[in-house]
């Protein structure tokens, strides 16, 4: 194998190392997200005076949390969409 085949494959390797933790950034930050905002929910739900009613409970989450996932689903598009953009390119210069 040459040399500049060799160097394509790892820099090739290495741009999928670099999307993947790039993903795993995105999952954790949206976890965390997640977390924080059913913590918030129930914390207000427990020490309001009138309390929350389920349905409102469920609103409040669907409410808040379907922008922010539609927003992770739209990033992690984009950088699937970048991984096979550059596995065509490879699978081109073959």
């Amino acid at each position: 194998m040459t040399q500049s085949k060799k160097s394509k494959k790892e820099e090739s390797k290495e741009a999928t190392r670099k999307l993947r933790q790039k993903g795993n950034k995105i999952i954790l930050l949206t976890s965390i997200s997640v977390i924080v905002v059913y913590v918030g929910v129930l914390f207000i739900s427990l020490f309001s005076k009138d309390g929350l009613d389920p349905n409102e409970i469920g609103d409040t989450l669907g409410g808040t949390l379907s922008p922010l996932i539609g927003l992770v689903s739209a990033i992690l598009i984009y950088i699937t969409i970048g991984q096979q953009i550059e596995a065509n390119r490879l699978i081109q210069e073959q």
